[in-house]
């Protein structure tokens, strides 16, 4: 059985870890939503999430109190990654857009279409391996 000082270290390694692949899921996700969402960046937690959690924002793409209404013809980020990729149901769960991230259906398509593409891409260079 390990140690506390043994638990401590792997603990740490784990949680650099974790922060590591987060960001490199998130950059990934940016780069590929950029020719739409110019303005969108990321954090790796916030407030009230720790490492586990990935947040997405754009300041262009919060609806405001006062334009609540405009929010029934929007789609939230979140959705659209999710419906993209039904697959990774647990991941998402560890993605959130705490400050609101609403798009118009045209971009939530567009956005769709890309993340698509890149998985695509992706796995055609897995099999050429």
């Amino acid at each position: 059985m390990k140690n506390i000082k043994e638990l401590a270290d792997e603990y740490i390694r784990l949680c650099k870890y974790t922060e590591k692949i987060a960001n490199q899921i998130a950059q990934k996700i940016v780069e590929v939503c950029k020719p739409i969402i110019k303005d969108m960046n990321y954090s790796i937690g916030w407030q009230e999430a720790g490492i586990d959690t990935i947040c997405f924002y754009s300041e262009t793409h919060i609806i405001l109190p006062s334009e609540i209404r405009s929010i029934e013809e929007k789609i939230r980020f979140t959705e659209v990654v999710e419906e993209t990729f039904p697959e990774l149901s647990e991941l998402w769960a560890h993605i959130d857009t705490p400050w609101g991230f609403w798009l118009s259906k045209e971009e939530a398509e567009q956005i769709k279409q890309l993340l698509l593409k890149e998985i695509k891409l992706k796995e055609g260079k897995d099999e050429c391996k």
